[in-house]
């Protein structure tokens, strides 16, 4: 559990991680609740530690999140180690906390706006194009 107070004191951060989702209570006064996971008994279990009424709940999306794929991977063949290297640049994790595997990486870059082709390249080889 920390709380942290920036420069402005405009805004307070409260963290709650999965260690404290069940043994603790907020009864301070809170505007704004973020849970950073799509698990949903996560989210559940979390925000029930705010023992007040909330004005606005705050959940990770990771279908309509903003993507930004690096320029040295845009408008360029793709082969699997590419993949993999963009993978592992972008972070992006699934509820298993694994890298997000590439089929489901060209769905949220298509709901980001960039046009993703897959091609066969051999007979056991893919090659990905984004722009």
């Amino acid at each position: 559990m920390a709380c942290f107070s920036f420069a402005s004191d405009e805004y307070d951060l409260f963290i709650l991680n999965v260690s404290s989702e069940t043994a603790i209570n907020i009864r301070s006064h809170m505007d704004y609740f973020i849970a950073h996971t799509t698990n949903e008994t996560h989210i559940v279990q979390s925000r029930g530690r705010y023992r007040g009424n909330l004005q606005r709940l705050y959940v990770l999306d990771k279908k309509t999140g903003s993507v930004e794929v690096p320029e040295e991977y845009l408008n360029r063949p793709l082969y699997q180690a590419d993949k993999k290297a963009l993978r592992e640049a972008l972070g992006i994790r699934n509820n298993k906390h694994n890298l997000l595997p590439w089929k489901e990486l060209i769905l949220l870059l298509s709901n980001c706006g960039y046009s993703v082709i897959e091609q066969k390249a051999d007979k056991n080889k893919r090659i990905g194009h984004i722009s």
